[in-house]
């Protein structure tokens, strides 16, 4: 189940849990692997390397097989071991959501968990492109929403979308 965020807390901020492993610390996907597209020309485009989707895809792969699928937490609600991948939605669908979510359920886990995020804002390059020159829209994030429940994700969070 997708759960929301507590009002007041950022999708997993930079510095809330740690990305490293090997000695049974969580990753946290979206601080070593920042963006997630399902599509390689898009994926190219936008972040402009070579084989990106093959290497963020690989790189999730490497981090379930040292960690698996269950967020370990302590006491105090704190993330000790497993893996968050987190997802920023963008406009239009460009990130390939529905594509990505899908991916995330079939070849790594269902029960992975999903930081599924709204907070795209334009900014350098992006402000006044005709995609990218805005943030998303309610519906957008709605459809995102839809997405995660329909590929069968079972755990992750979501943020209260903001008008712009």
């Amino acid at each position: 189940m997708i759960k929301p965020l507590p009002k007041g807390v950022p999708a997993l901020s930079k510095g809330s849990l740690t990305t490293k492993s090997g000695r049974g610390r969580p990753f946290v996907a979206g601080e070593k692997v920042k963006r997630t597209f399902a599509d390689l020309l898009t994926a190219r485009r936008l972040s402009g390397f070579v084989g990106y989707v093959e290497a963020n895809r690989a790189a999730l792969r490497e981090m379930l097989r040292q960690v698996g699928d269950e967020l370990v937490l302590d006491g105090e609600g704190i993330a000790r071991r497993g893996l968050i991948v987190r997802h920023l939605v963008l406009p239009e669908g460009l990130a390939g959501t529905r594509e990505v979510l899908r991916w995330i359920a079939d070849n790594l886990s269902p029960r992975v968990h999903v930081s599924l995020m709204d907070q795209y804002f334009p900014a350098h390059k992006a402000v006044g492109h005709p995609i990218l020159g805005r943030k998303i829209t309610a519906e957008e994030y709605a459809e995102a929403l839809r997405a995660f429940e329909e590929a069968g994700l079972t755990n992750g969070w979501m943020q209260e979308h903001e008008e712009c």
